[in-house]
Order: C-alpha cells, then structure tokens, then sequence
C-alpha cells in the first residue's frame, strides 16, 4: 500500500512551516560522519524535487 502524504497524513504543515524533516540522532551519533552525509543528502534540491513530484508533496 502506498501512502499520499495528502490525504493520509495526520498532520500537514503548511507552506511556511521552518521544519519540513527531522532527522533525530543519539546525542553519541551528532558528530557522526554518516550523519553528516545523511543531512547533507537530504538538503539536496534533487532531494525537494522528489518529493514535489513522486510522492506529492
């Protein structure tokens, strides 16, 4: 079953909302090289365009 963050969400923020997605670590995880590669990935334009389009938002 696919999910449309749409009309399946219990929560939608709106267009001005600062925090879209939380990436929640271990305080011993912060300075973790593969979370900094994570937060970089998901900053990523290519990243926004995705979800615009394929997942609808």
């Amino acid at each position: 079953m696919r999910l449309n963050s749409k009309k399946d969400a219990t929560f939608v923020e709106g267009k001005d909302w600062s925090y879209a997605n939380f990436i929640v670590v271990r305080e011993q995880d912060l300075d973790s090289e593969w979370l900094e590669s994570l937060a970089g990935i998901m900053t990523r334009d290519e990243v926004r365009e995705f979800i615009l389009e394929k997942l609808e938002g």
